[in-house]
């Protein structure tokens, strides 16, 4: 039989080992409820894009090791163009034009200030006037009239018509419409000049 104080010592180790594993769980769910309490969730870490660097001149490059593949029936077509033009001596033309542009340029300029050449400039600004102003019917049916007047003209050389035929002709319809129409041209340009010389 077991003494009442060995039993009673067996007791408070019990009680003891107890009370030492309650404390441990206690502060084991104090240190994870703190733990809890300070652990904030981390963000998410972006990740490192390193591209390599661009290179234009790299790229230029490769296009232009791949051109003569991709293009070669045109590369060939101005290869010809060129062959040609050179046989022709342009490019030597064109050469000697750069070599002596600034001489070129001075006697264009020397050209130009001279009298005759403003007067010939403003000529043909007037010119270029005047055609903007004619309507293009009319420009048409010049140029439909002129092969028809020389075919009739040929077809008269062996022999030259009469004054019987040619008043005959002026006399027709058609051929007082361009006579009103000269006539007309006529007219205005006399009372230009006749304004002119008023004024002067």
């Amino acid at each position: 039989m077991e003494s009442p104080g060995l039993s009673h010592a067996r007791e408070s180790h019990a009680l003891s080992h107890d009370e030492n594993t309650s404390n441990r769980r206690l502060k084991k769910h104090s240190r994870h409820q703190l733990s809890t309490i300070n652990h904030r969730p981390s963000m998410a870490q972006p990740i490192p894009l390193n591209l390599p660097a661009r290179d234009p001149r790299a790229e230029l490059h490769v296009r232009l090791q791949n051109a003569p593949l991709a293009h070669a029936e045109a590369l060939l077509s101005a290869y010809e163009v060129l062959q040609g033009l050179h046989d022709r001596g342009v490019f030597e033309m064109l050469r000697g034009a750069l070599g002596s542009s600034d001489k070129l340029i001075e006697i264009i300029i020397e050209a130009t200030k001279t009298p005759e050449s403003i007067r010939g400039i403003r000529n043909l600004i007037i010119l270029g006037k005047i055609v903007g102003t004619i309507e293009p019917e009319l420009v048409e049916g010049f140029a439909r009239s002129l092969p028809e007047a020389i075919a009739l003209t040929k077809a008269h050389e062996s022999s030259a018509p009469g004054y019987w035929g040619l008043f005959k002709e002026f006399t027709s319809k058609n051929s007082r419409r361009g006579l009103f129409l000269f006539g007309s041209i006529l007219e205005a340009l006399g009372r230009n000049l006749s304004a002119k010389h008023r004024s002067g």
